[in-house]
């Protein structure tokens, strides 16, 4: 142990000498963990549309007021023909094209079935399936709006009531849903990036070289590596958590010691994946590459903007494999849903698997030469 503490305050001296490294530990992942949460957000709004109404009646111009003053839609000008909402739509303008047919209120009022053309920029898909629900939801309640003023009588026609509500995040805030998983991609980041260009940067210096002709175990030297960044991996956790819960309200409904705890173990097995990365590499450049590669992986696949449920059954036992999907979830659960440690048992049991043979695997790469 004494021979592990003494590595421990070497790195920690060496960390400390180093003010731009120290800056990039501690200042810049707040200062992403603040100005992401606000960035990264699939929220749609302010969606410019344009209208082509050919019916040019009072019901028309009722429904191209319902959407203006929706607070989601603006309305930019009408369009005196398609072609020229096409044109507006192609030169990015707008988001969508309302066109409403000649003999549109005379549908309506003769009971037939009305018909309504949206043309939208579906470029981005999430935000065009977004924008389509927003319209249909508009147009419907305009609808039934209408049949209410025309038939009176049917306003209490026994239709079905219905109430609802939004477990865990009631306001359906998107930062709410959105902090918890940049939080656990900044400690990552730091986790897997920082130890493994250290560990590379030793070796450029020659001070591995130094250290393998020592009596140095090489469980001793990773461990070295290892708890410095463990601690500051759990500090920086801390600081993420206050920040969220000042600036923007998270939610914490859960323990936190219980949170903190799957960190620690999340930690041990992402520091282990970089300075197993950093092991097996020879210079910054190829450690570089290894982890932007395992990063950018790992993260498209954790389920940040997608739920796991939904992504293909060869790509959920992948997963497995994925540190980051297993904090990814966790979080989460305990945050805002107030998750206890029977909850997450099952993921705590694999994760604490995953980071042994992690740290195995870290110190079998470690070839100490003599």
């Amino acid at each position: 142990m004494r021979t592990i503490f003494y590595i421990v305050q070497k790195e920690f001296i060496q960390i400390f000498r180093d003010k731009a490294l120290l800056t990039l530990i501690l200042v810049v992942p707040l200062a992403q963990l603040i100005a992401l949460i606000y960035a990264v957000n699939l929220e749609v709004k302010n969606i410019d549309f344009t209208v082509v109404d050919y019916d040019n009646t009072q019901i028309s111009a009722e429904l191209t007021s319902v959407f203006d003053a929706s607070p989601i839609f603006t309305l930019i000008d009408y369009s005196h023909s398609i072609e020229e909402g096409h044109d507006l739509l192609t030169h990015g303008d707008v988001d969508m094209i309302v066109v409403i047919p000649d003999g549109f209120t005379k549908d309506l009022e003769t009971g037939n079935s009305p018909e309504i053309q949206l043309l939208i920029d579906a470029i981005n898909g999430t935000s065009a399936f977004l924008i389509n629900n927003y319209a249909r939801y508009i147009i419907g309640d305009f609808n039934q709006d209408i049949v209410i003023r025309r038939y009176p009588e049917t306003q209490n026609s026994g239709a079905i009531d219905m109430t609802y509500s939004y477990w865990y995040n009631p306001n359906l805030d998107y930062k709410v849903f959105m902090f918890p998983g940049l939080l656990v991609i900044l400690i990552s980041l730091i986790g897997l990036f920082l130890a493994a260009l250290n560990f590379v940067k030793e070796k450029e210096m020659g001070n591995v070289a130094q250290i393998n002709v020592t009596a140095i175990k090489k469980y001793q030297f990773v461990s070295g590596k290892l708890i410095p960044f463990w601690i500051i991996g759990i500090a920086e956790f801390c600081l993420g958590l206050l920040v969220g819960k000042i600036m923007f309200h998270i939610p914490m409904l859960g323990s936190i010691w219980l949170l903190l705890l799957y960190v620690a173990v999340y930690l041990i097995c992402i520091l282990s994946f970089g300075l197993f990365l950093g092991a097996i590499s020879h210079s910054q450049q190829q450690v570089m590459f290894f982890t932007f590669f395992f990063f950018l992986t790992f993260l498209i696949l954790s389920g940040i903007f997608t739920p796991l449920e939904t992504m293909p059954a060869w790509v959920q036992y992948v997963n497995y494999l994925n540190p980051f999907a297993y904090l990814m979830k966790v979080i989460r659960m305990i945050l805002l849903k107030g998750s206890g440690f029977t909850d997450i048992l099952k993921d705590f049991v694999l994760l604490v698997v995953y980071g042994v043979m992690m740290f195995i695997v870290a110190v079998k790469s470690y070839r100490k030469t003599a």
